[in-house]
């Protein structure tokens, strides 16, 4: 709650979240597919406890990686509903 110097509020910008949607990607290692979901931070702030929401929901290991959610197994359909059911672009 910031203040002026005559002690009138003054209003805090909202914050804006940037314009570009989400980028979810499905990779082939190793003989196995791993699902990346890429560039996350600008969106979402707590990335670990979305990446524990994520594995729970989909019964599936999973790690954060500087701004990427790597969860294991081909989860791009239910990463995709799940992250727009959080409201974020996709």
């Amino acid at each position: 709650m910031p203040f002026t110097i005559g002690g009138e509020w003054v209003a805090e910008p909202a914050p804006t979240l940037p314009k570009k949607p989400l980028k979810i990607v499905l990779e082939k290692r190793k003989g196995a597919f791993v699902t990346l979901i890429l560039n996350i931070k600008p969106h979402y702030s707590d990335l670990k406890a979305l990446c524990s929401a994520l594995k729970q929901k989909f019964a599936c290991g999973g790690a954060v990686k500087k701004e990427t959610i790597e969860l294991q197994g081909d989860q791009l359909k239910g990463a995709k509903l799940y992250l727009k059911e959080l409201g974020l672009k996709v």
